[in-house]
C-alpha cells in the first residue's frame, strides 16, 4: 500500500501536488470498526509514515465510537489531518443539517481547539440539495454558535475553554 501512495503522489498530473501528502480517509461505519481499529489497520499496512493520516467524520463518531466524538478526536490527534463535519443520530448512519442529530457541536469544535487542530473542518451536508444554500448558511450559523458557546468565558474564571481564536472558523 505504501508503494501504491507513493506511486500516486509522485505520478500526480499536476506537478503542484507531487510530493505532496496524501490522505487516508478512515471513516468508521456501524459493521466495520471503530477508528482505534482503523488506525491499527492502517498502520499495519503500511507503518506509521507522516505523510499518511486519519479523516474524522463527527457525524460518525455519533453512530459508531465507542468515546463518543471527544474520545475519538482525542485518539486521533496525533494523525488528524482532515474533519468532516455533520449531525447524526447514535441509531442510524443519516447526515443530518446540525440540531437534528446528537452531535455536540460545542464540543467537537472545542476539541479540535484544544487538540491544536488548524486544518479543514468540512461542512459535510446532507441529502438536502434544494436547499444547499440555505443549508450552508445554517450550518456556517450553528458552526459560529457552537464555537461562540465553547470559548465564551466562564463567569467564574478568568480564562476561555478553548485554545485556538475564534478566527479559525472563517
Amino acid at each position: 500500500m505504501t508503494a501504491v501512495l507513493t506511486t500516486a503522489a509522485d505520478t500526480a498530473p499536476d506537478p503542484t501536488i507531487r510530493g505532496s501528502s496524501l490522505i487516508a480517509a478512515a471513516f468508521g461505519h456501524r459493521g466495520n470498526g471503530d477508528l482505534r481499529r482503523a488506525e491499527t489497520v492502517l498502520e499495519q499496512a503500511v507503518g506509521s509514515p507522516a505523510e499518511l493520516g486519519v479523516t474524522v467524520d463527527l457525524g460518525h463518531c455519533v453512530v459508531v465510537e465507542p468515546d463518543g466524538v471527544r474520545g475519538a478526536l482525542l485518539a486521533a490527534a496525533p494523525h488528524l489531518l482532515n474533519v468532516q463535519v455533520d449531525d447524526m443520530r447514535h441509531t442510524a448512519h443519516e447526515h443530518l443539517p446540525f440540531g437534528d442529530g446528537e452531535l455536540d457541536l460545542s464540543l467537537a469544535l472545542g476539541t479540535l481547539g484544544e487538540i491544536g487542530y488548524t486544518g479543514v473542518a468540512a461542512v459535510e451536508l446532507p441529502r438536502h440539495s434544494y436547499d444547499a444554500p440555505g443549508l450552508a448558511h445554517r450550518s456556517m450559523t450553528a458552526m459560529t454558535e457552537a464555537w461562540a458557546a465553547w470559548t465564551a468565558p466562564d463567569p467564574t474564571s478568568s480564562t476561555t475553554t478553548a485554545s485556538a481564536p475564534q478566527e479559525a472558523l472563517r
